[in-house]
């Protein structure tokens, strides 16, 4: 029986949705909205903060780090020397060594330069993954003896080797060096941390004896398995007391390191989690203005329904029975504006990973899947059965009996017209709380577009180069390779300057090491720290980065002529604050720098930003890429049209010397630039779209106030003319009551987003999250966005002929 009520209802709400075609389409629309953002929001939440890590039991697992807090350093990878005294804690199962890179995989192809890692054999056992095919690394592959292994990610297996399971035990060079296939991981194994699911090689470490032992080179990431009962508290506690019995027993070493313990899942989505969590609160608001309109149309047709629904109530249908219609229209409804929000949906998650993809964890695994469609079910079904009950809400059972014998035709009482108001409200609030969330944003973004970066950007391209140990293996075979290089880019047409740097700004790689300044005592790992760079001697030309004293780098400054440096204004400033840093010598305390001794300050240049256009420059010291050449460095054109012209050319330039070298990462200096804020320019975008919709939303409901209550009171109106009230003060008059609703709700949004503000304090620069420019913008925006919803209304007040309005009572 309750099943054919159900049927009836439904034949019911389908009969009314096909009579008023386009109010079905308006409501699905604005429904669609809502429903489509949150559930591309939603889906990029599900993938990165709320779908667990595909290893057995993720929670157990944690990074632990070193720290420097004197510097301000939290995340300071570990030695191998500590990494083996940390296996006798008893905070963890088992412990592994990771260090991630890019490797040159040549062979079965064109040259190609793929990511992957080095890692102890215990990382496999300590994920708790293996192998699809073939097997995991031995214990004895570790060692710098054994025979070079590798481990092809599902991936690459299928893209460069088609899958073919005959590929283990085949030879392949890695960084120009043979590499046994032993196995081949599944599509789901993926090494944590923040750029989780981008590695294609799983390689062995290959220590030394004298790897093994190094107690200075903070070189790789430690990750563990907790021991059962364990907690991530307990083993940070643990790792404390460890550092400083460290720092007392060994100070040459450990003075001033920290550690801590991080929970791998938490470490993941640190960066990303802020402004995924401000666009799930952005989207939401967004849904609710959706809500709160469709709930005023609903209403407006219920009125005008009144008396239908007054003759079903004399006839017998009860209160309940008149909800169940009522809630079933609206579920009907709701489901419509959820089908076309799922396909909205799925383009916006189109649009929006790779806006996020490079601050992403797991990016591909992001789509439309069961969970998300069964979030936007029951968005949906909780939309459909709210928005049915304010409809039921508004027709006690005395208002339909009144209707009934007064034959009201209008579109409802005083009842109907708070609500009507007080939804009017909660859009204008909501709306003010994204618009100034928006406005907040776009401001600090567009501050962030000023910074001067320290470097003329414009007509430079960029891209990296690895020389493999095999074929570059000493300095002397890497100076040639890079004087030939830049020497043959330098004479191609349009090259203006050609340099070249082991880390190039906004790269995110930083290079820091201890350095002591000559006469000042050497307190290794308590000192000073810099960021160290080997470059030509034309970078600084190439990138217009300017000198501030003495000079620059010159053919003499090569492998047989005195160890030189060039410092930044920063470090110059805070460690020669006499500004005499000129002349002076300094000497690296860590690393393989070390060994090269004292090198004397010859220049002084302008502060780069390489670390980001939002933090501030630090310390950084520039060695000749002639004294010290690395193997992995970028290459710099200065060009006089477009940069991205050459990259043709440079690509030439490489492959005329060694045609087995792959040119990657190939940008310009301005891609770079943008890539570097691409994460707060894509949220500042979706807010900003976010906040425009619930601007037009809140738009259209006041339009809608103000036509119910210009509707309501044309008797009223025509009164006020007929004895002598002029149309302007009809206008004033609609026009301040309209206001004053919507400075009301303004208020109650602003005072919101106020008390919400510290959660875009990590996402701004340089801006308070209690602007007040940005605060007024939005109150002057909300005013004039009431008097444009206004216009029509106000016009159709102000042409009431008094005589047909009093005729029409």
């Amino acid at each position: 029986m309750r099943l054919e009520v159900w049927r009836n209802d439904l034949r019911y709400a389908w009969r009314n949705i096909v009579r008023q075609p386009g109010f079905a389409v308006l409501v699905a629309i604005t429904l669609a909205l809502g429903i489509g953002v949150n559930t591309a929001v939603f889906a990029l939440i599900d993938g990165v903060l709320l779908r667990p890590l595909p290893y057995p039991r993720p929670q157990r697992l944690a990074f632990i780090w070193q720290t420097l807090p004197d510097h301000g350093v939290l995340e300071l990878e570990t030695t191998p020397a500590d990494y083996t005294e940390w296996q006798s804690l008893r905070s963890f199962q088992s412990l592994a060594l990771i260090a991630t890179g890019n490797f040159t995989l040549t062979g079965n192809g064109d040259p190609e330069r793929v990511r992957g890692a080095r890692a102890t054999a215990s990382l496999l056992p300590v994920l708790g993954i293996a192998p699809r095919i073939g097997r995991a690394f031995s214990p004895n592959e570790d060692r710098a003896d054994a025979s070079p292994a590798v481990i092809l990610s599902d991936g690459l297996w299928r893209r460069r080797y088609g899958a073919d399971p005959a590929v283990l035990g085949r030879s392949i060079d890695v960084d120009g060096r043979p590499h046994t296939v032993i196995g081949v991981m599944p599509p789901s194994a993926i090494l944590p941390g923040p750029l989780a699911g981008s590695d294609d090689l799983w390689l062995p470490a290959r220590m030394s004896s004298d790897e093994r032992i190094n107690t200075i080179s903070h070189n790789y990431t430690a990750v563990g398995r907790l021991a059962d009962g364990v907690s991530a508290r307990e083993a940070d506690a643990e790792m404390q007391t460890w550092a400083a019995h460290a720092a007392r027993e060994r100070a040459s070493t450990h003075a001033g390191l920290g550690a801590h313990v991080v929970p791998v899942a938490e470490d993941a989505v640190r960066s990303i989690r802020p402004a995924l969590l401000v666009l799930m609160g952005g989207v939401v608001l967004l849904l609710l203005i959706a809500a709160a309109n469709v709930s005023t149309l609903l209403l407006a047709r219920a009125s005008n329904r009144q008396r239908e629904a007054a003759v079903r109530a004399a006839l017998g249908a009860t209160g309940g029975r008149l909800a169940s219609l009522a809630i079933t229209e609206s579920l009907l409804l709701a489901a419509f504006g959820a089908l076309a929000g799922l396909g909205l949906g799925d383009g916006v998650l189109r649009v929006l990973v790779p806006l996020f993809e490079e601050s992403l964890p797991r990016a591909g695994a992001i789509h439309l899947d069961g969970r998300v469609v069964f979030f936007a079910v029951v968005a949906a079904l909780a939309l459909g059965v709210g928005l049915g009950l304010i409809v039921a809400l508004q027709r006690p059972a005395e208002a339909l009996g009144q209707a009934l014998k007064s034959g009201a035709r209008g579109p409802g009482g005083p009842g109907v017209a708070r609500t009507r108001s007080a939804l009017v409200l909660v859009q204008v609030a909501s709306a003010v709380v994204l618009l100034a969330a928006a406005g907040l944003m776009v401001r600090s973004f567009l501050r962030l577009q000023r910074v001067d970066p320290g470097f003329v950007a414009d007509h430079v391209l960029t891209f990296r180069l690895a020389l493999p140990a095999a074929a570059y293996g000493s300095d002397a075979k890497r100076r040639a390779f890079v004087g030939d290089l830049v020497a043959r880019l330098r004479s191609a047409p349009g090259v203006a300057a050609v340099g070249v740097n082991s880390r190039l700004p906004l790269g995110g790689s930083r290079g820091a090491n201890g350095f002591t300044v000559e006469g000042q005592p050497d307190v290794t790992g308590q000192g000073p720290i810099a960021d160290q760079r080997e470059v030509s001697s034309d970078y600084f030309a190439a990138l217009k980065i300017p000198l501030l004293a003495g000079r620059l780098f010159e053919a003499r400054d090569d492998a047989s002529g005195e160890p030189v440096a060039i410092v930044n204004h920063t470090l110059a400033r805070q460690f020669f604050p006499d500004a005499r840093a000129l002349d002076r010598r300094i000497r690296v305390t860590a690393g393989p720098e070390s060994a090269i001794g004292w090198s004397r300050i010859v220049g002084i240049v302008g502060d780069v930003r390489h670390t980001g256009l939002s933090r501030p420059p630090v310390a950084e010291m520039y060695r000749p890429y002639a004294q010290t050449p690395s193997a992995d460095f970028s290459v710099v054109l200065r060009t006089a049209g477009d940069p991205s012209a050459s990259a043709p050319t440079a690509r030439a330039g490489v492959q005329q010397i060694d045609a087995a070298l792959p040119v990657y990462d190939v940008r310009t200096m301005d891609q770079r630039i943008a890539g570097s804020f691409a994460e707060r320019r894509a949220t500042s975008a979706l807010l900003l779209v976010t906040a425009a919709l619930a601007a037009m939303l809140a738009g259209v409901a006041i339009y809608g106030s103000i036509w119910y209550s210009v509707s309501r009171r044309l008797p009223e109106i025509g009164i006020r003319l007929a004895l002598g009230a002029t149309p302007g003060s009809i206008c004033l008059r609609i026009l301040a009551r309209a206001l004053m609703l919507t400075m009301a709700g303004a208020a109650i949004g602003g005072g919101i987003a106020m008390t919400a503000g510290p959660m875009l304090r990590g996402l701004l620069f340089d801006t308070s999250a209690t602007d007040p420019a940005t605060y007024a913008a939005v109150a002057g925006a909300v005013c004039l966005l009431t008097i444009a919803a206004s216009i029509v209304p106000v016009r159709r007040a102000m042409r009431v002929d008094p005589m047909v309005a009093l005729r029409s009572e």
